[in-house]
């Protein structure tokens, strides 16, 4: 299972590589070539209408490539790294989402764990944001002296998360990477829930 997933984020990366060297740096000429065409009054509607595609382009070109690789939780932390993906995903749908990590966390994760750990807040936040109803999502991140937990909950009763996709699937393979568990929470307050446990000791 191990190498399974470590071939996985090595491949992820190798594509996160080349869609930021080569096609970012693409759409981003365009868009200064645009931009400087656009500020004129004579531009067409066509022209700034384009100018704001390749914006948009360029924004979930960063998204995805944070997908694939997450550079951020690796250079910044696992907080202000996951923090900056969440604030890109919130902007690209249009999806509320609260994120707190304590700092009991966030210190001293390692990477064998930071990876692990984003890639299963990924699926779940593609999850509730593709099947479900969803218009609130809370996401905690703690840290006992044995175990990480997450607590996500989110304001759909009817919204299960054992379902038949590839995102489900993921998370269940890194929780079994990590050796972790799966709690479901009873409804609270109109939210429903799910808890993630996995030992802290690697």
């Amino acid at each position: 299972m191990r190498s399974i997933v470590e071939t996985q984020e090595a491949e992820r990366n190798s594509l996160a590589i080349v869609l930021r060297d080569n096609i970012n740096q693409t759409l981003s000429s365009c868009k200064l070539m645009l931009e400087s065409v656009a500020a004129h009054e004579s531009a067409s509607v066509e022209v700034k209408k384009s100018y704001d595609f390749i914006q948009k382009a360029i924004e979930q070109l960063k998204v995805l490539t944070i997908d694939l690789h997450p550079s951020p939780v690796l250079d910044l932390g696992f907080q202000e790294g996951m923090q900056e993906y969440i604030s890109s995903f919130v902007k690209l749908y249009e999806l509320p989402v609260y994120f707190n990590c304590t700092n009991e966390a966030d210190d001293g994760m390692v990477e064998n764990i930071q990876i692990p750990t984003f890639r299963i807040l990924q699926d779940s936040l593609l999850m509730l944001n593709h099947y479900s109803v969803s218009t609130n999502i809370e996401i905690n991140v703690e840290k006992t002296a044995e175990q990480y937990i997450i607590t996500i909950k989110y304001n759909d009763a009817i919204f299960n998360f054992d379902i038949s996709c590839k995102e489900w699937q993921n998370i269940r393979v890194r929780l079994e990477y990590l050796d972790g568990k799966i709690i479901s929470l009873a409804q609270e307050e109109g939210m429903s829930g799910i808890r993630f446990e996995y030992s802290a000791i690697t």
